[in-house]
């Protein structure tokens, strides 16, 4: 009775000391996994640091002289909350010896104010009275002037689709753009590229009209647009605006100060020249740029035409220097009728249902692209295809068959023997070509009934799709 005791006393404990190495087992799963979870937290935090520094950049400053007042006008370029814009222009007086002087001299600070009170302004001014920098010494010595600035990031389709693109996962940019709200503001700290002297090289900052780039190229009946920047003047009302060659490719102008818009429509090549005037001194600025209206084209053009049913199909509708947000697709399923939209150039179908046509659109600023289109065929598979490759080893009763089945998503999923057969089995992996799987099946002939030359095998090869094809042929068997 003791020793009974004794060996259920035995077992009890080494059921407890499993007991207490499944719990540390666990804790120890559970903590590592807190540590991996932590460790991709602070992954996604980290390039979410880097990436909030590139939402947002300072595009242009421009400097005017005008007769009492300093107007420094700033534009930000990005994706930003423009009402949520804090910021401040510094002055930092510089000695002869260009040693910036930190201390000794008052540091100027001004806040900048938006140009107009809505959320797309992407402008920014800051005026300062030039008797604020002291008499006459102050006023005409340099300056290195710098801008701090603060503001919200703003996250929008466009912004979500371009980093979709970069990181080919869609949940990765959902957890980008939460870990930027956590890190919260937007810091951007910039110096101007010259020095600035208050009282300016004469009384009036020179009359000058620019652009970003001397040719533009357009897409043949999609819309364009152009800026154009002004500076020496601080309303519409200072200078005169004329087009003087190729006013016909131009349907609107928004005439503003700092920068003016071109907007036009691409029907053909063309150059435009534009001349302004500056009204209280009569001084002019000339500024001339190209048009080139090509027809679009594809990155790569789309080759696949047919697919099985069940299979996945994924279309890009990627064009040659057109950025993805501005693309959409919209693709129709024949038989439905149904249309579905998709922004930018990638359409995955998972799997396709039935025997139809799908028809692609490539669309670019919501403007569909003429010849950018792709049709394609919906098929249902045709049952397995069966061929004899040949016996072996050479003499022997064992026959070599090759199975195709068609479609990505298909597969042979039985064989069935009906006569004439002792036995067989798949060799080796499955070889994928295309959208064919390939199998090579091992069958052994069964010896014939009263010792025949011939065997008659047949067989029924099954696929996924639940297609089938029969083979029955008579074979020399070997004895």
């Amino acid at each position: 009775m003791a020793k009974k005791r004794k060996r259920f006393h035995a077992r009890v404990e080494i059921y407890f000391v499993i007991y207490l190495a499944t719990i540390l087992s666990f804790f120890a799963v559970e903590g590592e996994m807190r540590s991996y979870k932590k460790k991709q937290n602070d992954i996604i935090l980290a390039i979410a640091k880097d990436k909030i520094e590139q939402l947002v950049e300072i595009d242009r400053i421009d400097v005017l002289h005008l007769d009492d007042t300093l107007q420094i006008n700033l534009k930000l370029n990005g994706f930003f909350e423009s009402k949520s814009l804090k910021g401040e222009m510094r002055f930092l007086p510089i000695a002869q010896d260009g040693v910036v002087a930190k201390t000794t001299i008052k540091n100027y600070s001004y806040e900048l104010i938006p140009q107009n009170n809505n959320n797309e302004n992407e402008w920014f001014f800051v005026k300062v009275m030039k008797n604020d920098f002291g008499d006459s010494d102050a006023l005409n010595q340099p300056y290195l002037a710098s801008v701090d600035l603060s503001v919200e990031p703003k996250f929008n389709e466009k912004l979500f689709l371009k980093w979709e693109a970069a990181y080919k996962d869609r949940k990765v940019v959902e957890k980008l753009i939460k870990a930027i709200d956590k890190v919260g503001s937007i810091k951007l700290t910039q110096n101007f590229p010259n020095k600035i002297v208050p009282m300016g090289i004469g009384t009036v900052t020179p009359f000058t009209i620019q652009i970003p780039q001397n040719e533009y190229s357009v897409l043949l009946g999609l819309d364009w647009e152009v800026p154009v920047y002004i500076g020496g003047v601080s309303s519409t009302e200072d200078f005169d605006f004329k087009i003087v060659k190729g006013n016909q490719l131009v349907l609107k102008k928004a005439i503003n100060t700092p920068e003016t818009k071109l907007f036009g429509l691409g029907k053909k090549s063309g150059n435009i020249k534009i001349v302004a005037t500056r009204i209280s001194d009569n001084e002019k600025a000339a500024v001339n740029f190209k048009l080139n209206v090509r027809p679009p084209t594809w990155v790569v053009k789309p080759t696949i035409t047919e697919r099985y049913i069940g299979d996945p199909f994924t279309f890009d509708g990627s064009l040659r220097d057109i950025s993805s947000s501005q693309i959409k697709v919209e693709y129709t399923v024949e038989n439905t009728n149904e249309t579905k939209s998709v922004l930018g150039p990638i359409v995955s179908i998972p799997s396709l249902a039935e025997a139809t046509n799908i028809h692609f659109k490539v669309f670019v600023n919501n403007q569909q692209i003429d010849g950018i289109t792709h049709t394609l065929k919906v098929l249902t598979p045709p049952p397995p295809k069966i061929k004899l490759v040949n016996r072996e080893p050479i003499g022997s009763n064992m026959l070599i068959f090759e199975f195709t089945t068609y479609g990505l998503s298909n597969e042979v999923i039985k064989f069935q023997q009906l006569g004439g057969i002792s036995r067989n089995k798949q060799m080796g992996d499955v070889r994928i070509v295309g959208s064919k799987k390939i199998y090579e099946w091992q069958v052994e002939m069964e010896e014939p009934f009263d010792s025949k030359e011939q065997q008659e095998i047949r067989f029924k090869v099954w696929d996924k799709m639940k297609q089938n094809m029969i083979h029955q042929k008579n074979y020399i068997f070997n004895y």
